[in-house]
Parts: C-alpha cells; structure tokens; sequence
C-alpha cells in the first residue's frame, strides 16, 4: 500500500476515523496553518532529523489542548552525525516546555500528555 492508503486503512481499523482530521503537506508548512486550533492527540513522525523533530514539536505545543497527548515516534533513530538523531530533538523540546507535560510512557515511541495547568 501507498503510505496515504496504509494511514487511512489504519484510521479505518481504529473505528475513530470520524474524529480524525488529515491534513497532508510538511509538516513545517501545515502545523502553522493551523494556529488558533486545538486538537486532543498530535504525533510527530516526520523528517527525523534532531532541528526538524524540535520544529515539529515547537509548532504542535501551542495546538495542543490541556489534557491532550502529544506522541514522538523513532526516539530510537540514529544519523550518522549522532547530534542529529531525533532523541536530541526531543530532548531539547522536553527542556524548553517539559514543564507542560506529563510523560505517561516512553520506548520507541514517547507518550506525553498535556497538563491541564503549566
């Protein structure tokens, strides 16, 4: 399957998708078009580089409703120049705006939820 098919196959699966909003572009185009919404569950999986995953995550914090979660996918991924890998992305984000969230788990992915004050 094309990667669109296999996203909305899996949204299909989840009995959710009417509650699902798909917006297609990068991310570092889309994220600031909607600014002013708020959303309950946003995942990062993009490009996975560390200055792009922390633009990603910077630009998600203000569209995220208190409570909400917010989920970075391949912490694991590595570069060759390891300053790149998206752990330090993360990490960075978590430094600036840790704060705000709550971490509930973390392994590939890493789950954060929102808290309702911060």
């Amino acid at each position: 399957l094309q990667l669109e098919e296999l996203f909305d196959a899996n949204i299909s699966r989840s009995g959710h998708g009417e509650q699902v909003e798909k917006h297609k572009g990068c991310s570092q185009d889309v994220l600031p078009q909607l600014a002013g919404q708020l959303f309950d569950f946003i995942y990062i999986d993009g490009a996975h580089e560390a200055d792009l995953v922390l633009q990603d995550a910077l630009n998600a914090h203000p569209l995220l409703a208190p409570g909400g979660f917010l989920v970075f996918d391949d912490l694991a991924y590595s570069f060759a120049d390891p300053k790149q890998n998206t752990i330090h992305g993360i990490n960075t984000f978590l430094e600036l705006a840790g704060e705000a969230y709550e971490e509930i788990d973390r392994g590939a992915q890493l789950l954060l939820r929102r808290r309702l004050t911060a």
